[in-house]
């Protein structure tokens, strides 16, 4: 099923009350999503209006999009947001992991991984969307660290290093993709080409940043060269660098989940649900595909950092309720 919906406007309002499934938003909140700049006088009544008609175009609209207060309120049922499969997925795999279960934690984060689609709203969100888009790339390239460093730790190598040369790609300055990078290349036997990847990277981290790689990096650079066996792989345990990346929900004053709007694709309207882009829809909901992303943005600075491994710092990224510090992912179901 696909629903078209009647604009841009209309599509941000939706993805900001899935974002905050469950909780209350008013108007200027929407109003502030919606517009970047300053907004038209006429923006609440916009608003208004466009809750009304997505009320008509979504099937049980009524019951989806409640008023309550000063504003509205998504209300979504179980399994209706991907994002929560997404995320019950990283914290399922983070218990196996804890539990010395490594293999079902492997398996658990490819299927988490398996349900993106891509960057929310293609970029074409505004402001706020791309600040959530930001902090939802970092929860998946943190996803991605965390299994490429549990099948490393299984004895994997070799079959992880065009993946890994992909991403790295992508992400040039990543150092725990890097450092995994090497590791692969190192225990398959391509210890030459492990080195060039520390050359690589210490040269585009002066050029860009002038900044020297980061110590956890140095150590799988020295650790190569001295062949130490938890470095190369001849003994048990194993170096890598921090990921860094934390589970819980919530950027901003917490947990939020997020729905749709075009959300992880090219982000036209009339592909609510179903479409490319956004995580993979699963299941029923309003719509049948993708949505936008993240938790809990609204009260959050945009301020903080990454740390320099690039792994999300829910330390630093945003400060305390920060609008990086803790990510959400896509909704089922509503936009695409």
């Amino acid at each position: 099923m696909r629903l078209r919906l009647g604009g841009v406007i209309q599509e941000r309002v939706l993805t900001a009350l899935l974002l905050e499934h469950g909780r209350v938003l008013p108007v200027g909140r929407l109003v502030e999503a919606a517009w970047d700049g300053v907004p038209p006088v006429t923006a609440a009544h916009q608003v208004r209006k466009s809750v009304a008609d997505l009320r008509r175009r979504i099937p049980g609209g009524v019951a989806v999009l409640v008023t309550d207060g000063p504003g509205y309120r998504a209300v979504v049922g179980e399994g209706e947001l991907d994002v929560a499969e997404f995320m019950g997925l990283l914290e399922g795999a983070r218990r196996l992991e804890v539990g010395g279960r490594l293999v079902e934690a492997v398996e658990g984060l490819r299927v988490a991984l398996g349900l993106w689609r891509g960057p929310v709203l293609s970029g074409e969100g505004g402001v706020v969307i791309g600040a959530v888009s930001a902090a939802l790339e970092e929860r998946w390239l943190g996803a991605w660290e965390r299994l490429f460093g549990l099948r490393l730790g299984l004895g994997e190598a070799g079959e992880l290093v065009v993946d890994l040369r992909d991403l790295v790609g992508r992400f040039p300055l990543r150092e725990t993709l890097r450092g995994q990078l090497m590791l692969a290349l190192c225990r398959s036997g391509r210890q030459a080409e492990a080195l060039e990847e520390f050359g690589r990277v210490r040269g585009l981290l002066a050029e860009e940043l002038g900044v020297d790689p980061g110590v956890g990096l140095v150590r799988i650079y020295e650790g190569i060269l001295r062949e130490l066996p938890e470095v190369v792989g001849l003994g048990g345990g194993g170096v890598g660098v921090s990921v860094g990346m934390g589970v819980g929900m919530g950027m901003g004053t917490g947990g939020g989940v997020v729905g749709g709007g075009g959300a992880f694709s090219r982000g036209g309207a009339e592909h609510v649900a179903g479409g490319s882009g956004g995580f993979r829809g699963a299941g029923a909901g309003v719509g049948a595909g993708a949505g936008v992303c993240a938790g809990g943005w609204w009260g959050g600075s945009a301020g903080g950092g990454t740390g320099r491994d690039g792994g999300l710092r829910e330390d630093v990224v945003g400060g305390a309720g920060g609008a990086c510090a803790g990510g959400g992912v896509s909704g089922r179901s509503f936009v695409h």
